[in-house]
């Protein structure tokens, strides 16, 4: 049924104006009008450098809505994959293996590749494996994400030039002592005016967002299990300010709002912001690094090689950890309680 539907609605025809989108602006704009959820795996286009917030210009005339995403999807080297109702647009198979070949290239490593080959094997490697002879980039997208993330952050570590933007990796990994990595729910803004008409869910969020000068990463796996969807009506009661406005409309639904940075916005379930795995390092562990390793260890003993990962670099001393994000909030106490039980 819902192959059938998102068939009908991609069909639907539209005339958008002849000016450039931005890509979340776009999706938004296409869901408002055909009622088809579509995600942007952003994951993936930060990892290949590609800029969605640059104006794309969408074919002329009277299309079908499936036809203009597509058109594109192709300059972005982008594609569209039906899961269940919702529509992602991603980046190529093919393309983003090209991506992460190129992040995962040790050769900038120099003198440490043989060591830095050594760290990304132990912790790339699944669980209970003989370690591999080559870093185990892996076959799913999220598996090769990580790959490519953690080898970055490897880099960061050991004080080589990145070959990920600061400000693209920084929404999926960060130092522990960074408190910036945190998402932190949307505060202030400018809400604009009451009104006076209903709005779809999605008109609501793109125009808000547009008058902050942000773009909306929307989960909408999380508004389809709130059985929300993008034509959904709502007269949002206009607040002190956008934060509060927003969280007015999308509190009832179990649904929030948090800045990700300046001009990055993320909408779904605070559970799922909860469960959303992150990469980070941690300062030189010196003589704390067994108590610091086994600590966190207890803590997360009995989780699955998705939600855990850690090994330490031996050439920097630091700590490569994968973890939940309600943990990394936790990371810093930690590593407090390891010093001051060692230095009590």
């Amino acid at each position: 049924a819902n192959e059938i539907w998102i068939q009908v609605s991609w069909a639907r025809r539209m005339c958008i104006r002849d000016r450039g989108y931005p890509l979340p602006d776009l999706v938004l704009l296409i869901s408002q009008v055909s009622g088809v959820p579509i995600q942007i795996d952003w994951v993936s286009f930060d990892l290949a450098g590609i800029d969605l917030s640059a104006p794309i210009t969408t074919p002329q005339g009277w299309q079908s809505a499936r036809t203009i995403l597509e058109a594109v999807g192709a300059k972005l080297g982008a594609e569209l994959r039906e899961e269940g109702s919702v529509l992602v647009i991603t980046l190529g198979d093919d393309t983003f293996a090209q991506k992460v070949a190129a992040i995962t290239d040790l050769s900038d490593f120099a003198d440490g590749a043989d060591s830095a080959k050594q760290v990304l094997i132990d912790f790339l490697r699944s669980d209970g494996a003989d370690a591999p002879k080559e870093i185990p980039v892996g076959t799913t997208r999220q598996e090769q994400q990580i790959a490519a993330i953690a080898t970055d952050t490897l880099r960061r570590m050991r004080g080589i030039a990145p070959k990920i933007d600061d400000g693209a990796i920084h929404r999926w990994a960060w130092s522990s002592d960074d408190p910036s990595g945190e998402w932190k729910t949307l505060q202030g803004g400018d809400p604009g005016p009451q009104p006076h008409l209903p709005l779809t869910m999605s008109d609501f969020l793109r125009k808000t967002a547009r008058r902050n000068g942000a773009m909306t990463l929307d989960n909408w796996f999380d508004f389809g299990q709130r059985n929300v969807s993008p034509v959904r009506i709502t007269i949002p009661h206009v607040e002190e300010d956008a934060g509060a406005t927003l969280n007015t409309a999308l509190e009832p639904l179990g649904l929030q709002v948090r800045q990700v940075d300046a001009t990055h916005w993320w909408i779904g379930r605070e559970s799922t912001y909860d469960r959303l795995p992150a990469l980070i390092w941690t300062p030189p562990l010196g003589t704390n690094e067994g108590a610091f390793v086994d600590g966190l260890s207890q803590i997360m003993s009995g989780a699955s090689r998705d939600a855990y990962r850690i090994t330490v670099d031996p050439d920097s001393g630091r700590a490569l950890i994968l973890l939940p994000r309600f943990i990394v909030r936790q990371i810093g106490k930690v590593a407090g309680g390891v010093a001051s039980a060692q230095n009590p």
